[in-house]
């Protein structure tokens, strides 16, 4: 937050702002490139025997598929894909502005649906549809027909899971989905010990996952249900409330500020991907959001 604030405060011109994000893109690349000989499962020796702990020394497959999961240097293929999100927005909408290559948004799209993750898929689509949306000023008519289309798609896949063991494997996770399923129950029985004001910060979420204390890991993958159980039906509410504002500001801003364009695409997709995994997990991702979000100015007196 104090992050964020620093960056509001800032008030960046717009060259400053397309310096920092030049800079961003150019460093994607690198961290793009090196996810790549993870496709025909070479890994390169990016960590040490020091640092070599949690998903970044690891090999992720898919189940019984075993297909690699990409990852690159953002320590599992969750954080890589969250972050390729943020890039893909960001390539889109200040592509103009720094010349930046068109093919460069296709190689991101595809490395982030080979991170496997389901949560990054549907911030995908969920990208994909509001681009399409604002680019082309559909009608109703037509953005209902993109829906139902979606809706066909989601259940063609669905035929296939129950078919085909190796998509099943992908769209499931093997026990990955009774797991989330197992921590919505903990949570629905449990709604009234943590009540209004929940367990307190950091008794839930990724936090939890290597306690000093040995204490429960409450962690329940859904950005919302971990913010639930952390801050209570107050701090949720809280929360929602800090959204619904964010998103008032994004779609009153100009449609010519590139930054504001960034946001636009960016908020839609991290929201929904957010109930399916803690965006807490990919914490450059969060960041460089934040980025996005702090640059953004309405005041564009300052340009140049």
């Amino acid at each position: 937050m104090l992050f964020l604030l620093t960056l509001s405060l800032a008030n960046f011109t717009q060259s400053e702002k397309k310096s920092i994000f030049k800079s961003v893109i150019w460093v994607s690349v690198f961290i793009v490139t090196l996810s790549i000989p993870e496709l025909i499962g070479v890994k390169l020796p990016l960590v040490t025997a020091i640092s070599s702990q949690g998903t970044l020394s690891a090999d992720h497959f898919v189940g019984a598929a075993n297909l690699h999961r990409l990852q690159s240097v953002l320590a599992g293929p969750n954080a890589f894909g969250l972050y390729l999100l943020v890039l893909i927005t960001i390539v889109l909408s200040w592509g103009k502005e720094l010349k930046t290559p068109k093919w460069l948004i296709w190689v991101y799209f595809l490395i982030a649906i080979l991170t496997f993750s389901r949560s990054v898929w549907i911030g995908l689509v969920v990208l994909s549809f509001v681009a399409l949306v604002s680019r082309y000023k559909f009608r109703v008519t037509k953005v209902a027909q993109l829906i139902a289309i979606l809706l066909i798609v989601c259940a063609g896949i669905f035929v296939l899971a129950r078919k085909s063991a190796t998509v099943n494997q992908i769209v499931t996770h093997g026990v990955s989905t009774n797991e989330r399923f197992a921590e919505y129950k903990r949570i629905w029985q449990t709604r009234h010990d943590i009540g209004l004001l929940g367990r307190g910060a950091g008794d839930a979420g990724p936090t939890t996952q290597n306690r000093l204390d040995d204490g429960p890991n409450y962690w329940t993958e859904s950005t919302y249900l971990d913010t639930f159980e952390e801050f209570g039906l107050i701090g949720l509410l809280l929360f929602i409330s800090i959204i619904v504002l964010l998103w008032r500001k994004i779609v009153v801003a100009p449609s010519d500020n590139p930054t504001f364009r960034t946001a636009r695409l960016l908020v839609p997709a991290f929201l929904v991907a957010g109930l399916f995994i803690s965006l807490y997990t990919g914490q450059v991702a969060v960041y460089t959001f934040l980025l996005i979000l702090g640059s953004a100015d309405s005041n564009e007196e300052q340009l140049e």
